[in-house]
C-alpha cells in the first residue's frame, strides 16, 4: 500500500507539467455584396459585371483582364476571390482602384478610349444598388467593359458608354468581411495537486510512509514550442522528370502567364516571378492543375475549367477535358494537338498575349508572333504544423523503504 501512494504521488507531479492547449476558432474571410455608397468605404473588393465578369488585373496593352468568379447569392468565398481583389480607396476627392497586382489605373484621357498605371481618383455612383466609375471633374470617359474583346475592360467615352448593351459599366461589388478568430493557446496547469489518493488506507500504518524522492527535474519548460508556418511557393522545373500532376504557373519567355478560359481565348496576365520561384500571393489568379500522365496533359485553369483545342487544324480554344501532348527543349516545355488537331498552345503577340491553339504551321512560322514555349513553376508545399512539445524534462524516480 506504501508503494502504491507514492506512485500516486508520482504521477500527479507529472501530470502538473503537462500543457492544456486550447484551440479557439480560426478567423473566416468572405466577400459580401453591397447596396449604398454608405457601405462604401477604404476596402478590398470584388466588382463583378452583370454579365459576371470582373476585372483581374491592369495589362500594360491598355487593358484590364477579366475572369468569371464563382458567386454563391450575395457572397464570393474567399478561395472564389483570388485573383480578383481590388483594394478601393475612398475618401472626399473620390474612388482610387487598384487591381489585384497592386497596380493603380486611371483614364487614358480625359474624352479618350484607353486606360493606363497610375493614381486617379474615379468619381463613383450608385444606382439600384449597381455602382459605376466615371473619370471625374474634368473627364468624360466611363469605366466600362467591351462585349466584342471578351468583355476586357477600359475608360471609354461616355458617348460610347452609353450604349450598356455592349460597353457594360454596372458593377456590383462585394465587400471583403473579417470575422476575427484567436490564436491557439497554450496554459500550463499550475493548480496544486490536491488529494492525490483516491482510495482510502483501509490497514493500519505500522511504521512511516516514507515520501518518494524524485531526482532531478531538469528546467522543466511548460510553454509549448511551435514553430512557424510557412508560405508556399512555386518552383521552376526544367524536365519531363518533374514534370506530375499539380499545381502549377506557366509563363512565356516575355512573362506572360494563363489565367482563365474567357469566351474564344484563355486570358492573360504577367504574375511576378523572383529568380526560379513565385510566392503564393504572386500566383494567384495563374494557378493551373497540370494532370499528368506519361507525355499526356489535362490542362485545368484557375477556376477548375480545362481547355481543349478547338479540333483539327484549325486555330481556337474550347472548354472540354483534352489530353495535350507534352514536350520539353531547353528547358520550357509545349503543348500540342494529338491525331488531327495539328495545333500548338500559343499565344498572339497581337491580341495582348492571350491564348488559344494555333495551326502549327503559323507557330512555326512566327514564333515572337505566336511564342509557345513555357517555363514551368511547380507548386512546392510547405507543411509546419505547430508542434508542442515539452523540451527539457526528464524525471528520476527512486523509491526509499524505510
Amino acid at each position: 500500500m506504501k508503494k502504491k501512494i507514492a506512485l500516486l504521488l508520482v504521477l500527479a507531479l507529472i501530470l502538473s507539467f503537462i500543457p492544456v492547449i486550447t484551440v479557439n476558432a480560426a478567423t473566416t474571410v468572405s466577400y459580401q455584396k453591397i447596396s449604398t455608397l454608405d457601405e462604401l468605404t477604404t476596402g478590398k473588393y470584388v466588382m463583378v459585371l452583370d454579365s459576371g465578369y470582373a476585372p483581374t488585373v491592369y495589362d500594360s496593352t491598355g487593358w484590364l483582364l477579366v475572369g468569371q468568379p464563382t458567386i454563391s447569392g450575395d457572397e464570393i468565398t474567399e478561395a472564389n476571390a483570388t485573383g480578383y481583389i481590388w483594394d478601393l480607396t475612398v475618401d472626399d476627392t473620390g474612388v482610387a482602384l487598384t487591381d489585384a497586382n497592386g497596380v493603380s489605373i486611371k483614364p487614358k484621357g480625359t474624352n479618350t478610349n484607353g486606360i493606363s498605371s497610375g493614381s486617379h481618383a474615379w468619381a463613383v455612383s450608385c444606382s439600384d444598388g449597381a455602382f459605376k466609375f466615371t473619370g471625374g471633374t474634368g473627364y468624360t470617359v466611363t469605366l466600362a467593359a467591351n462585349k466584342n474583346s471578351s468583355y476586357k475592360i477600359r475608360a471609354y467615352k461616355d458617348s460610347t458608354a452609353s450604349n450598356t448593351t455592349n460597353y457594360p459599366s454596372d458593377f456590383t461589388l462585394y465587400k471583403l468581411v473579417e470575422t476575427e478568430g484567436e490564436e491557439p493557446t497554450t496554459e500550463p496547469v499550475t493548480e496544486p495537486v490536491t488529494e492525490p489518493v483516491t482510495e482510502p488506507v483501509t490497514e493500519p500504518v505500522t511504521e512511516p510512509v516514507t515520501e518518494p524522492v524524485t531526482e532531478p527535474v531538469t528546467e522543466p519548460v511548460t510553454e509549448p514550442v511551435t514553430e512557424p508556418a510557412s508560405g508556399n511557393v512555386y518552383t521552376k522545373i526544367t524536365s519531363l522528370d518533374e514534370l506530375s500532376t499539380g499545381k502549377y504557373v506557366m509563363v512565356l519567355g516575355n512573362g506572360y502567364a494563363p489565367s482563365t478560359l474567357s469566351g474564344s481565348w484563355v486570358l492573360s496576365g504577367t504574375p511576378t516571378v523572383d529568380g526560379d520561384t513565385i510566392t503564393e500571393a504572386n500566383a494567384a489568379g495563374y494557378i493551373w492543375d497540370l494532370t499528368v500522365d506519361g507525355t499526356s496533359v489535362v490542362l485545368t485553369d484557375a477556376n477548375g475549367v480545362s481547355i481543349a483545342p478547338k479540333s483539327g487544324d484549325t486555330n481556337g480554344i474550347q472548354s472540354g477535358t483534352y489530353s495535350w501532348a507534352v514536350t520539353c527543349t531547353d528547358g520550357t516545355f509545349q503543348f500540342a494537338g494529338t491525331g488531327s488537331d495539328t495545333t500548338v498552345l500559343a499565344a498572339n503577340s497581337g491580341s495582348s498575349y492571350q491564348f488559344r491553339a494555333y495551326k502549327s504551321s503559323t507557330v512555326s512560322g512566327n514564333p515572337n508572333g505566336y511564342p509557345s514555349d513555357f517555363t514551368l513553376y511547380k507548386l512546392v508545399e510547405k507543411t509546419a504544423e505547430p508542434e508542442t512539445t515539452m523540451a527539457g524534462v526528464s524525471y528520476s524516480i527512486r523509491l526509499i523503504e524505510p
